[in-house]
Formats: structure tokens, C-alpha cells, sequence
């Protein structure tokens, strides 16, 4: 599942992956914030700000040319 792929970078890895990707600080700064979103499903916590962040970023280097703007 997402979550457990995503689960496996620490905060402190996910903010250096962040800053190769060649954003700039302020962006970068950002996106880390909103690793640290939680939420809770049933009884399980997931980092639903890490998940959404990496995926949202895969899509982003798999398809360049659909985000230029």
C-alpha cells in the first residue's frame, strides 16, 4: 500500500529528496510542512501528508511535460 512505501523516509530524508528536486527553499520549506499531516483511519495513523506529497511528486517526474505551467 502507499503508505507503507511512503512510511519507510524519514521526515529528514523526504526534506533532503525535497531539496534535490531543485525547488527553491520557500517551496520546498512548504511541502516539508505538510509531511507532518496525519489522519487518522480506523484505528491506524497515516502520514496522509507524506503520501500525498510523494505521489503527487512521482507524477511530477514521470510526467514533465503534463505540469510545465
Amino acid at each position: 500500500m502507499w503508505s507503507a512505501e511512503v512510511e519507510s523516509l524519514s521526515s529528514g530524508d523526504f526534506y533532503i529528496w525535497l531539496q534535490e528536486t531543485g525547488l527553491p527553499e520557500s517551496v520546498v520549506t512548504r511541502l516539508h510542512e505538510l509531511v507532518s499531516k496525519m489522519m487518522q483511519v480506523g484505528e491506524k495513523l497515516i502520514s496522509i501528508g507524506k503520501v500525498l506529497l510523494f505521489k503527487i511528486l512521482s507524477f511530477v517526474k514521470e510526467s514533465p511535460c503534463l505540469v510545465s505551467s
